[in-house]
């Protein structure tokens, strides 16, 4: 049954956090769309998925969304010139969504013959970072599939830093011989490093023990050698 379902997280979620969507984990679901009038807040009803299956994971609204994830499991694999009626017009599906990539930010599980109902991670279950766990997961080598008998992944699985931003904005202030680097603070950052080298293609060092900092401001005494900086954000 083709549905759009809304999440909404009871409290802060941890990262690495399996969220089940079925007849029992439904609590921190809604339908807010139904194609046919089922309106249940789970996935039902996919049945054999060769005749358009899959799932489109986006923020924001259905009017606009920002997609975030995409998986098929029709094993013609995405579908082209897709028209607003939502299939290729033969029933396979539809097209990648706007925004991803296949096997990165999307995933395509055709297998070129028939399709396979039931898919699962099998892949690398160590700690990793964000960006590691993204890659292994968008990498059909790493989901196996089972039309009898489907391996439910257990989780929670660690991941081991939150990528911090990139900091914006740095400006520098001389006052003599002391320097003053600010930016704007970056998502996600717990501490900051600042890189220099007196050479811009060159080797930059870290230095931020030479100075001290104070919130996004970093004060330093510096000598008359020419010297660059750049910023970097820290995740602990």
């Amino acid at each position: 049954a083709d549905k759009i379902l809304k999440y909404t997280a009871p409290s802060a979620v941890a990262a690495g956090t399996i969220i089940r969507c079925d007849v029992y984990n439904q609590a921190n679901f809604t339908c807010v769309l139904s194609m046919n009038g089922i309106t249940t807040p789970y996935f039902d009803n996919i049945a054999t998925l060769n005749s358009a299956e899959e799932i489109l994971v986006f923020q924001g609204s259905a009017a606009s969304p920002q997609f975030k994830f995409a998986v098929t499991d029709v094993y013609t694999g995405w579908a082209v010139n897709v028209p607003l009626s939502g299939t290729d017009g033969g029933g396979h599906g539809s097209a990648l969504p706007p925004g991803l990539t296949d096997d990165v930010t999307a995933m395509s599980l055709a297998t070129g013959a028939t399709a396979v109902d039931n898919w699962a991670y099998t892949g690398a279950v160590t700690a990793a970072t964000a960006a590691e766990w993204k890659t292994r997961i968008g990498n059909p080598a790493n989901w196996t599939g089972d039309d009898v008998n489907p391996t439910i992944p257990a989780g929670p699985y660690t991941v081991t830093a939150v990528e911090p931003g990139i900091p914006q904005n740095v400006t520098a202030a001389v006052d003599g011989t002391n320097l003053s680097l600010s930016w704007d603070a970056a998502v996600n950052a717990t501490s900051y490093k600042v890189m220099a080298c007196e050479d811009p293609y060159g080797t930059f060092s870290d230095i931020s023990a030479s100075g001290i900092f104070a919130g996004t401001t970093w004060n330093y005494t510096y000598s008359a050698v020419k010297m660059f900086y750049y910023v970097v954000a820290v995740a602990q």
